[in-house]
């Protein structure tokens, strides 16, 4: 999921950042830490892109998490 986010992402798409955030609520849930990683990377990459209600989606899946 990680990658197609990216692809989005590199072409100013903004499902980019709905592809890093359901690739994030996926991986949490498996427990899978080292995607989680690579997705809260990418967030962090293109937060920018993002509008407030995708930022305060991330801050309450990533705090589920942690």
């Amino acid at each position: 999921m990680d990658g197609l986010a990216a692809y989005y992402l590199h072409n100013n798409r903004n499902e980019g950042i709905n592809f890093i955030l359901q690739g994030l609520e996926s991986s949490a849930k498996i427990n899978n830490e080292s995607t989680v990683i690579k997705c809260a990377d990418l967030f962090g990459q293109h937060r920018h892109q993002a509008d407030e209600k995708e930022k305060e989606q991330y801050k309450i899946q990533i705090g589920e998490y942690l």
